[in-house]
């Protein structure tokens, strides 16, 4: 009896005994490390991978995964798939930025992190204003901080440029460059014989079109090889326009011009001046452009024409045209103007500077600059002005505006405001010498900037 008593304390202490040794185990143990990988996008056709695989534990643990969405946007249901396991999946059709939370485990101790997987719109850029009505309006979200993701430098000046799909971008340059790049990188180069002022366009096969100083229109594959050239007899600063594969554009000999995607002429239409600005497409196949004669026009699609109306100065700018079929516009006589599609004047608002730049439109709301040195928003069914913010010299350049509202514009105080529906600046950057042409947003949310100090940059 004593013997079997002495045995059963002997087990007893050797069992205390091994709890209190796994208790201090237990507490000298060190936490698991989370590690969610990097933030990254994806277009919102595609699955984001979340990945934990690199997590660890120092104590050779067997590890718990945990999945959650911390923020999204609004109006998105996203759920994420295989939330517990190490690999899960995340899929939205709602655009945007979503903060995603890990939680690694090893039974006792726990950590966490966090991971930012962006879903964009495949987007693209295809012509100047980035489409046929020139809304200027993207699919993308423009950059939230503004800061310098790469850059180019050339000795000359790059124009705005036309980005496709998968993030190739077609830029010219006043060294008689056209350029094809990619996250930062020439792709390849066409060398022409004049000067590019203008923006490309891009159509549905590929195909780059760009006007020059040597009279001439070209078109060039997406390879970077020359198709054919149509010759004017004037320069041609005038970015085109595509719709239904013909493409318009104005050339400073007086004419605005209707070229099929093979190079042929369809038609010409003479102005009383020089046409620099970009032709405006209706659905319907009305060309509307304005002139240096101080006249801004309207044509039928087979370039006759239908109405006119006379500014008090030329008129150098882009016009917009809404879903309604009314045409808004800037002149130098310092006037914005709104046309209904007859071509009677709705309103006209004044500013205290010539406008040569152009619109941009977003709802109900349309934006522009003058030089005056202010943005302007004005509503677009009266021409109420609804905030005007000051930047440090005049505006030229044509606004660009996001998916969230946020609009984005140069100045020739060289710096890049990006500003929000209620006219607060929410970053700028600067490029160091002035800012003319028009900034273009990529399809995963990266602001194409050209200077005049002959960079031509990326900013995330």
């Amino acid at each position: 009896m004593q013997r079997k008593k002495f045995i059963l304390i002997l087990t007893l202490s050797i069992a205390l005994l091994c709890i209190s040794c796994g208790k201090k185990k237990r507490g000298v143990q060190t936490p698991p490390v989370a590690d969610a990988g990097n933030n990254f996008e994806v277009f919102i056709e595609d699955v984001a991978t979340l990945d934990a695989s690199k997590s660890s534990d120092k104590d050779g643990d067997k590890l718990r995964y945990r999945w959650e969405i911390e923020a999204a946007p609004e109006g998105s249901k996203a759920k994420i798939r295989d939330r517990k396991a190490m690999k899960a999946s995340l899929a939205s059709t709602v655009p945007g930025n979503y903060r995603i939370k890990l939680t690694v485990s090893d039974g006792d101790l726990e950590s966490t992190t966090t991971i930012d997987v962006g879903f964009y719109a495949k987007s693209s850029w295809a012509m100047y204003g980035g489409d046929p009505r020139h809304t200027s309006l993207s699919q993308s979200f423009g950059p939230t901080e503004g800061k310098l993701a790469w850059q180019l430098e050339t000795n000359g000046v790059y124009t705005s440029c036309a980005v496709t799909t998968d993030g190739k971008i077609y830029v010219g340059n006043t060294n008689r460059m056209l350029y094809c790049i990619k996250d930062g990188e020439i792709l390849w180069e066409f060398k022409t014989n004049g000067v590019i002022n203008s923006a490309p366009a891009i159509d549905k096969n590929g195909n780059i079109y760009f006007g020059t100083g040597d009279y001439s229109l070209y078109s060039v594959s997406a390879e970077g090889k020359l198709n054919w050239i149509y010759r004017t007899t004037a320069a041609i600063q005038s970015s085109c326009t595509i719709k239904d594969d013909v493409i318009y554009f104005g050339s400073n000999n007086t004419y605005v011009y209707a070229v099929g995607t093979d190079g042929s002429l369809k038609w010409k239409f003479r102005t009383g001046a020089g046409v620099l600005g970009s032709p405006t497409i209706g659905d319907d196949g009305t060309v509307y452009i304005g002139s240096v004669d101080y006249t801004f026009y309207a044509l039928t699609s087979e370039g006759k024409f239908k109405w006119n109306f006379v500014t008090g100065s030329r008129i150098t700018s882009t016009a917009v045209l809404d879903e309604e079929g009314n045409v808004y516009f800037g002149s130098e006589d310092h006037f914005f103007y709104a046309l209904d599609s007859d071509g009677n004047r709705l309103w006209a608002h004044k500013t205290r500077g010539p406008i040569k730049s152009s619109p941009a439109l977003d709802g109900d709301t349309l934006y522009f600059g003058s030089n005056d040195t202010y943005l302007y928003a004005i509503d677009k069914n009266d021409g109420r002005e609804k905030w005007r913010t000051r930047t440090g010299r005049e505006i030229i350049s044509s606004p660009t505006v996001d998916n969230n509202g946020v609009v984005f514009v140069g100045s020739n105080d060289g710096v890049v405001y990006a500003v929000n529906k209620e006219g607060d600046i929410l970053w700028k950057y600067n490029t160091g010498n002035i800012v003319t042409y028009p900034v273009v947003i990529g399809p995963k949310g990266y602001l194409y900037v050209s200077s005049y100090k002959r960079t031509f940059s990326a900013l995330h």
